[in-house]
């Protein structure tokens, strides 16, 4: 599984994007929700202060590289 970012085509593993959210959002892996049949979750939190993760080379948008 890979990101790429939406401006310089930069690619990493999501994996590393997932350690990175960790880092920047302390406290937010404690929370834990149910999947909803249609594969939602309902937490309980205030997502506001929630901060992503960029891309490390032009801080761009970054988006799983997926194809269907």
């Amino acid at each position: 599984d890979e990101v790429v970012c939406m401006s310089c085509g930069y690619r990493c593993p999501r994996d590393e994007v997932h350690d990175r959210c960790a880092d920047l959002n302390p406290g937010f892996q404690k929370y834990t929700a149910e999947t909803a049949p249609d594969g939602d979750a309902d937490l309980d939190v205030d997502f506001e202060d929630f901060r992503l993760a960029d891309c490390p080379k032009c801080e761009g948008i970054l988006k799983p590289d997926v194809v269907f």
